[in-house]
């Protein structure tokens, strides 16, 4: 594996629950950003026989956002919303702890 072996089976269970995560959920934005398919390789090598993409948005509130989904659990614009969502929670939570 190219990865921490725990990140990734916890990776893989979130993506096979509910079809999603994202890079600062898991390994961080270098590693989404330059080594995706090395990611997609460990999960893959960790059972996870799923289709994958990946995508990246920016948002003012925390910067760059990558993320890997499964396109049949989660659609590309469900993929979408839940990257925003996280967004506004994490932005929420900021606000409150300032």
């Amino acid at each position: 594996m190219n990865f921490d072996s725990s990140e990734i089976y916890a990776m893989k269970a979130q993506l096979e629950e509910i079809g999603y995560a994202n890079d600062e959920q898991f390994l961080g934005m270098t590693t989404f950003k330059h080594r995706v398919d090395d990611i997609i390789q460990d999960l893959s090598d960790a059972g996870l026989t799923r289709p994958l993409e990946h995508e990246a948005k920016f948002y003012p509130e925390v910067g760059n956002v990558y993320w890997i989904y499964d396109p049949d659990l989660s659609t590309r614009e469900q993929a979408f919303e839940l990257t925003s969502k996280w967004v506004k929670d994490t932005s929420e939570k900021v606000q409150e702890n300032e």
